[in-house]
């Protein structure tokens, strides 16, 4: 289990490094993380560049929701774009299993972090007894 979890990891640095080199320089925004932008034809979404935005989509697909749009990775954020080929229905269910698929993703994280504090206090305790 360990090491799906890295390998994990290691596809989603590398999903993240490509989307930043793929980013485009001329985008720059002042807004909030998770911020909606109305417009009549757009909406957008936004998240610090630290966002778990690729683990987050894998869980929404998992949940159901397909046709989603690409994320965009600029230098200072991720950013989802709603064109008019989404109703506010998907709209709302995006929101909806995206709060969900947060806490799922937050709660293993903490396994994983008690995980491996357990496992330091293993390796600690057979170095002491040598």
């Amino acid at each position: 289990m360990k090491g799906l979890n890295f390998s994990m990891k290691k596809v989603i640095i590398l999903l993240t490094i490509i989307f930043i080199s793929c980013g485009s320089d001329g985008e720059s925004s002042t807004s909030s993380p998770r911020e909606e932008v109305s417009n009549d034809k757009l909406e957008t979404l936004d998240w610090p560049l630290d966002y778990p935005i690729f683990e987050i989509y894998e869980c929404l697909e998992n949940k159901g929701l397909s046709d989603l749009p690409s994320p965009e990775v600029t230098d200072s954020e991720i950013l989802i774009r709603f064109d008019e080929g989404y109703d506010k229905d998907f709209h709302n269910e995006f929101n909806i299993l995206i709060d969900e698929c947060e806490v799922k993703i937050n709660e293993d994280d903490e396994n994983d972090n008690r995980e491996e504090a357990a496992e330091v206090k293993e390796e600690a305790a057979e170095v002491k007894e040598e």
